[in-house]
């Protein structure tokens, strides 16, 4: 494998030699030898316990973080200066501030593209996202109990229950869709726990 995949984990599947290892379904794992020894960039704290598992189940061609590169980066959520300015002038409604988000007092989603207004074709579809990781919606589901956001399947995984094959909805946001803001990511889902959690 090589290029670039969705996630982090993507690459510590690849590291670890597993034959898929952007697949959410199988990576393909177990193989005795790996064709990939590198990786630049490591989001490696968002996914401290898929780290921790990988280190802990297969230590012998589990990753190593060899240390910091000589470059450090942040990430965070982007709302244009316009989008914000617009609900600012119009309501008095500050998007820099979480509480103005709430749809039970404010109508945030008018500010922003409604799903219907969205090309779907030049979306990745759910089934090729983070959204179909047990990983990743098993601990939303924990954290959450919602269970009209989950799929659980007969192995108990728990996986995204998505809409039009391309969106997810948040629970403030499922009995009427077009009320609420979408958030893209990047990749196969970049930031996906924390964004499951703020919606």
């Amino acid at each position: 494998v090589k290029g670039t995949g969705g996630v982090a984990m993507d690459a510590f599947y690849a590291l670890m030699g597993c034959t898929t290892p952007l697949s959410n379904a199988d990576r393909g794992c177990g193989q005795s030898v790996t064709y990939v020894h590198i990786n630049v960039e490591s989001w490696q704290e968002a996914y401290a316990e898929d780290w921790a598992e990988i280190q802990a189940k297969s230590p012998r061609v589990a990753p190593r973080n060899l240390g910091n590169g000589g470059y450090s980066g942040t990430s965070g959520m982007c709302v244009p200066l316009t989008v914000k300015e617009n609900a600012y002038e119009a309501q008095g409604m500050s998007l820099d501030f979480y509480r103005d988000y709430n749809v039970s007092w404010r109508t945030p989603g008018s500010y922003f593209s409604s799903p219907g207004d969205i090309n779907s074709s030049e979306l990745l579809p759910c089934a090729d996202t983070v959204l179909m990781s047990n990983a990743i919606m098993g601990i939303y589901f924990d954290l959450t109990g919602d269970a009209e956001g989950v799929v659980v399947d007969s192995k108990g995984l728990v996986i995204a229950k998505c809409f039009e094959d391309h969106f997810w909805y948040s629970p403030s946001c499922r009995a009427d869709p077009g009320t609420c803001l979408i958030c893209f990511t990047a990749g196969t889902g970049w930031g996906m726990p924390e964004i499951l959690l703020k919606a």
